[in-house]
């Protein structure tokens, strides 16, 4: 017995605890379930009687790396969005903080990109965004800091992201009360849920909610149905 010991221990310490982490993992994918999509149903435009969600509508933004951000940029990809201006304060601090984070989780990921929508084009101008984006560490062409017309963010914040509405010439007054992240996939769907910045739980939660989404874009076999 004494002689099987260190067998024992050696079981215990180094081949139980894989075995453990083996059969959880192996659990967690039986019971994969794919992310809620909580975007807006339509008609189908085949004229079908079943309905299918809504995608992004088409937009173009400016950016800190100087080249537009169109429709065409969302598709293929998870993303993570939230709304800021240059003089929001401490709540976007914390927020950007937060995304920091992810983004360094993922810098190394293919599939996943941030957006940081400005509010305030009258003053965040190119150079503007381009300092702020400095100061956060944002990777070019992997977390985008945008702006563009306030009427076209407007509609976009609005009618594609479930923002509440907001009047373009209040928009700055409105972010500051605004703290919730959204999560689109590869097809420009609204995944999951409303994520509150400000808490870290919520975007721990996000986080998890994006390693699901990224099973689901390379195993097409877990893929989300796209209507009800």
């Amino acid at each position: 017995m004494k002689k099987l010991r260190p067998v024992i221990t050696l079981f215990i310490v180094l081949i139980l605890p894989l075995l453990v982490y083996g059969l959880l993992k192996l659990v967690a994918v039986q019971n994969y379930k794919p992310i809620e999509t909580i975007s807006e149903k339509i008609p189908n435009p085949d004229g079908s009687l079943d309905s299918v969600f809504k995608s992004l509508g088409e937009f173009s933004f400016q950016t800190q790396t100087g080249s537009p951000l169109t429709r065409d940029s969302i598709d293929g990809k998870i993303w993570v969005v939230n709304l800021f201006f240059g003089d929001c304060g401490e709540d976007c601090d914390k927020i950007h903080s937060r995304i920091s984070k992810l983004q360094s989780d993922y810098k190394d990921d293919p599939n996943v990109r941030f957006l940081s929508i400005s509010v305030d084009p009258a003053r965040d101008s190119l150079p503007t965004l381009q300092g702020f984006a400095k100061r956060v560490e944002a990777a070019p062409y992997r977390w985008y800091f945008a702006t563009g017309d306030p009427a076209q963010i407007q509609q976009f914040l609005t009618n594609d992201l479930h923002y509440k509405p907001a009047a373009p010439e209040d928009l700055a007054k409105f972010v500051l009360r605004e703290t919730s992240l959204r999560l689109i996939d590869w097809n420009g769907l609204l995944r999951g849920e409303y994520y509150d910045g400000l808490r870290e739980t919520e975007v721990v939660r996000m986080s998890q909610h994006m390693v699901l989404l990224e099973k689901e874009l390379l195993d097409p076999k877990s893929a989300a149905p796209t209507h009800p």
